[in-house]
């Protein structure tokens, strides 16, 4: 009886492939179990993701928070050291980059496909200024202003977990600094421009709206980095938004 019964939910399951699109399960009877005879292949990539892609990006934010190692280091002035006041100054940039795909990663799938890594590398302009005051016992003492133009090559990793990917890197190059620092009451004023060695942090994610379109979140840690006697650190931490374009 059950081989009867089974044979006949197979003749009726035939019967009805016959009026659905080619893409739909057929099943035939084989050794007593129905079994399909045309399944679609299942794909075991994650979606939206392409072998190569380019991108270009466009991004605005602020530099948050500053600290310079020329401080730091200085000499105490009667027992007193001097030390920066924290400001908040603005920072903005563009980018472009090309990205490979490395294949899927083991262990890790989103709604049932596997997640996936890709490679990119990227040149990155970037924009930044300081605003700050040199400080001395509660005193300001003087104006210190800074604006960084800054040209760097990031390697990046990056992580496809479907709308969400995000990614990690690096960066170096060169920055044209305009530095400025005095006060106008002493009478007592320098600026000076300079070319320095600048390299960068970068963790973020990309937030895909579509096949081509992304919004993406970012921190940043840029260095400049004054190589004298020995290296003096000019840090600068920098969270941005910005738009991608894929292609």
């Amino acid at each position: 009886m059950k081989k009867s019964i089974t044979c006949f939910i197979g003749a009726v399951l035939t019967m009805t492939s016959l009026s659905v699109a080619d893409t739909e399960p057929q099943y035939q009877i084989k050794d007593g179990q129905i079994v399909p005879t045309n399944a679609p292949a299942f794909r075991s990539d994650a979606a939206p993701r392409r072998e190569q892609e380019n991108y270009v990006a466009l991004w605005g934010g602020a530099n948050v928070f500053q600290h310079a190692d020329v401080i730091d280091d200085a000499s105490p002035l009667f027992g007193e050291k001097f030390s920066l006041k924290d400001s908040i100054s603005w920072a903005a940039g563009v980018k472009a980059g090309h990205s490979w795909d490395l294949g899927t990663i083991d262990g890790i799938s989103v709604r049932g496909k596997p997640a996936s890594w890709q490679f990119s590398l990227e040149g990155e302009f970037i924009y930044t200024a300081w605003d700050n005051k040199l400080k001395w016992s509660g005193y300001e003492l003087a104006d210190w202003n800074l604006d960084i133009y800054a040209l760097t090559v990031n390697p990046v990793l990056r992580f496809n977990l479907g709308t969400f990917r995000p990614y990690f890197g690096a960066g170096a190059g060169a920055a044209v600094v305009h530095q400025y620092i005095g006060n106008k009451d002493l009478n007592i004023e320098d600026s000076s421009t300079s070319v320095e060695f600048v390299f960068q942090g970068i963790a973020g994610t990309d937030i895909m709206l579509n096949d081509n379109w992304s919004l993406f979140l970012e921190y940043k840690f840029l260095a400049l980095a004054e190589v004298d006697y020995d290296w003096d650190i000019y840090g600068n931490h920098l969270v941005a938004a910005g738009v991608k374009f894929h292609y």
